[in-house]
């Protein structure tokens, strides 16, 4: 298996040397795009690469990715961001996955961890089309948020590839501006819908916030990209707007859509144990939650999964549940788990003393 490594970098001086030193031997080509730095970062490329390639920035992601494919000559080409990396085991795990490859394979998925917390448990991840076999057609499409379309056999590699910067203000400007144009030139998809509602509904603009993302939901064209962000974000947005009826609505006519999702029945049992004060129901959506895996069927991409909600949230709210139903030991027990995934946390334990002194209280 020969791999074309293809990038696109604007001023990433502070990123780029460390994405290609973690990758360093992995790849049997590495082209770098400059879209117009002003840095040192096409100095930085060149302690890598010769491949050096410049591309005219119109505002449009794909195009300038697509031309980075196009400067591959193996038989396969990977994507990478500057700011991303792969850690030690990750690198070990993908070079024994290049050696071992049967070339079987047209495009292949990979974990992306997007967020992580101080101890380093995943906050948030997705799965991306990684690496796809250059005669395939594979294309870059959507100006911003893009993603690579084509035909071809499917496998799923679990080496994950790690996002390691937040966005700066620069950046999330910058894509704002090319998604609100996408979307307001009225030749936009669902997937433009869904990453312009989250962009509104974070800044506060939420009634544009709840149009935006009310037709990516509504889109029928393919309900398997469902997209969890969309139902996370709306609901936050129905509620900012002191619209309890839609914000319920919402949750409650798309089961179908989310029945693996559990961010999804956290939140429609946080919602209906807070504001319905149905203790039984909310028990029973939070039960369900514990029981999902977040994946997606049939269909590979994850826009966006939140970790902690397969982990911590659904035992945390389990656990306010029973106490609200006065189910101490319960309670208790819910809280303990909760604390196996958060055993810095400093307000658990105090809880489950305070549950205790409830418990002894019960006995006398």
């Amino acid at each position: 298996m020969t791999i074309s490594l293809c990038m696109i970098v604007k001023n990433e001086e502070e990123n780029l040397g460390n994405c290609l030193r973690s990758v360093a031997g992995l790849f049997d080509e590495i082209n770098i795009v400059d879209t117009g730095s002003t840095d040192r970062t096409v100095e930085i490329a060149k302690e890598y690469t010769d491949r050096i390639f410049y591309f005219e920035w119109i505002n449009d992601f794909s195009a300038a990715r697509n031309f980075s494919f196009s400067k591959a000559t193996m038989e396969y080409s990977m994507w990478l961001d500057a700011d991303d990396i792969m850690d030690s085991d990750n690198y070990r795990r993908f070079r024994n996955f290049k050696r071992d490859f049967k070339n079987d394979a047209d495009c292949i998925f990979m974990p992306y961890i997007l967020e992580r917390a101080h101890d380093g448990k995943v906050v948030s991840s997705s799965s991306r089309e990684r690496i796809v076999r250059n005669n395939m057609g594979y294309r870059w499409e959507r100006p911003v948020h893009e993603g690579l379309v084509g035909n071809g056999k499917i496998v799923t590699l679990d080496v994950a590839v790690i996002h390691t910067k937040e966005e700066n203000a620069q950046n999330l400007l910058r894509y704002f501006n090319v998604v609100e144009g996408a979307v307001k030139s009225g030749n936009c998809t669902p997937a433009d819908n869904y990453y312009y509602g989250l962009m509104l509904s974070a800044i506060g603009r939420h009634e544009e916030a709840v149009e935006q993302l009310n037709l990516f939901i509504d889109n029928s064209k393919d309900k398997a990209f469902t997209g969890i962000g969309a139902f996370l974000s709306i609901y936050n947005s129905y509620i900012a707007l002191g619209d309890v009826e839609n914000a319920y609505k919402v949750l409650a006519l798309n089961e179908d859509v989310n029945k693996n999702k559990s961010e999804y029945y956290c939140l429609l049992g946080h919602f209906v144990m807070n504001s319905v004060k149905d203790y039984d129901l909310a028990q029973s959506y939070f039960e369900k939650a514990l029981t999902c895996n977040g994946n997606e069927g049939k269909v590979p991409i994850c826009l966006q999964k939140f970790d902690e909600y397969y982990y911590f949230r659904p035992w945390n709210y389990l656990g306010q549940c029973f106490l609200k139903k006065k189910e101490y030991l319960k309670a208790k027990n819910a809280f303990g788990e909760a604390l196996k995934y958060d055993p810095d946390s400093e307000e658990l334990p105090e809880l489950i003393a305070k549950i205790d002194t409830l418990i002894e209280k019960t006995k006398k």
